[in-house]
């Protein structure tokens, strides 16, 4: 396990109204000849304190895992729609993802990320999203 600086910028665009985010934290790498995992611990910024989430990288697959406060998993391959369940403190609901866009380029001290995808709630589109997320052993 190697620490690592996490960078990762989030934007969604819903009908032309565009908000960006961006999260620097510190958390951790596991290197696998099959996978990479990062994970690192939510804060109050983000509104999901109590929460731990995982990016698994694999060539062509990422998986988003949150477990806490707020749980989750979502597939991102390139082409593909999947469902996931978001659930919250406040209530839970289905959500889907279609990824338009997967880039991936890791190795066993840093990574580049790049994810592009609309999200729906029963099937009606709430926007495109798009995730770029960085990190670098320290």
């Amino acid at each position: 396990m190697k620490k690592v600086m996490i960078s990762i910028t989030s934007t969604q665009d819903v009908g032309g109204d565009v908000n960006s985010v961006e999260l620097v934290t510190e958390g951790e790498y596991i290197c696998s000849p099959e996978k990479y995992d990062l994970i690192y611990q939510e804060s109050s910024i983000t509104g999901m304190e109590g929460t731990t989430t995982t990016f698994t990288v694999e060539p062509d697959t990422v998986i988003l895992t949150r477990e806490g406060s707020v749980t989750s998993q979502m597939l991102f391959r390139k082409g593909e729609k999947h469902l996931f369940l978001y659930q919250t403190p406040y209530g839970s609901a289905t959500m889907g993802i279609y990824t338009r866009k997967l880039e991936v380029d890791v190795d066993e001290s840093r990574g580049h990320v790049e994810i592009e995808y609309t999200l729906d709630v029963d099937n009606v589109n709430i926007g495109v999203n798009q995730s770029i997320i960085d990190f670098k052993e320290i």
